[in-house]
């Protein structure tokens, strides 16, 4: 599990001034990065030093309550390890503790050019947590 705090500007809200859609997802995959790069395995290295690339094929928001300017929200990731697959789950808590929203990437592994998934490697695996029994909600690729 990873956390980290985000304070929403006004460029993050729309002119209704709630929370941007497309703000907050990119800062859900920004999260998510974030939090590979906290266990040395940021998303560039995979790919120039094993040649595996984690492309995000499903991801998806579902909002709870409001999100205006000012707020900071908790952002945690739990991840879910596959066989061929990685699912991160993405909680966000205004400071009250009420859920703003909750989020959710799909990533499979895949070679860098290839178009077939390839199991993750065991190392990822073992520092997300994973063991090679696990799998994910059925999304495996």
């Amino acid at each position: 599990m990873y956390t980290r705090e985000w304070t929403i500007r006004f460029g993050d809200v729309d002119m209704f001034q709630i929370g941007f859609y497309p703000r907050l997802m990119s800062e859900v995959r920004r999260t998510t990065e974030r939090f590979m790069e906290s266990l040395g395995y940021p998303f560039r290295e995979l790919i120039d030093e094993q040649k595996l690339g984690l492309p995000i094929i499903e991801a998806g928001i579902e909002f709870e309550n409001p999100v205006v300017a000012g707020d900071t929200l908790t952002l945690t990731v739990t991840p879910t390890v596959g066989e061929t697959s990685l699912r991160f789950e993405i909680e966000a808590r205004h400071a009250d503790g009420t859920t703003a929203f909750t989020a959710f990437e799909q990533r499979v592994c895949l070679p860098v050019g290839g178009d077939e998934t390839v199991p993750l490697p065991e190392d990822v695996r073992r520092v997300l947590g994973g063991s090679r029994n696990e799998s994910t909600d059925g999304n495996e690729r």
